[in-house]
C-alpha cells in the first residue's frame, strides 16, 4: 500500500523487509484505489509496513474521509513519525480522537490509534 498504483522494489531482510531501490519489483495499490473508488466500506484499517505508513495513509485520504474507519498505525520506523502521523489524520479528517501508545527501545512511540 502507497499513495499512487505502479511498482516499487522490495528488500527482503526478514520481518524488517521495507522497500527500497533494489530488490524484488512487486504492484503497489493505493487503499482509495481499492475501496473508495469501488465503494467498499472500510472500518478498519491497521499497518505496519515498515516506514512507508504515511505513504499509505497519503493513498487512503478519501477513503478515510469518506468512511472514518479506525486505524491503528505503528509509528516507531521513522524519526517524528508519530506526530507527522497524527497531523496527517487530524488533516484528513480533524473529528479523530488520537492516543499514542507505547515506547521502544530506542525511545520512539510504538503505535497510533484513532476512532471517532
Amino acid at each position: 500500500m502507497s499513495d499512487s498504483i505502479g511498482e516499487v522494489f522490495f528488500k527482503e531482510c526478514g520481518v524488517a523487509s521495507v522497500v527500497a531501490n533494489e530488490g524484488i519489483r512487486v504492484s503497489c495499490q493505493t487503499i482509495d484505489s481499492l475501496f473508495y473508488e469501488k465503494n467498499i466500506r472500510v472500518d478498519y484499517l491497521k499497518a505496519d509496513i515498515e516506514g512507508e505508513e504515511s505513504k499509505m495513509l497519503a493513498g487512503a485520504a478519501k477513503t478515510i474521509a469518506k468512511y472514518r474507519p479506525k486505524l491503528a498505525i505503528t509509528t516507531y520506523h521513522v524519526g517524528n513519525n508519530a506526530l507527522e502521523i497524527k497531523s496527517q489524520i487530524l488533516a484528513m479528517c480533524p473529528d479523530y480522537k488520537i492516543r499514542i501508545k507505547g515506547i521502544n527501545t530506542a525511545g520512539m512511540p510504538v503505535l497510533l490509534h484513532a476512532w471517532m
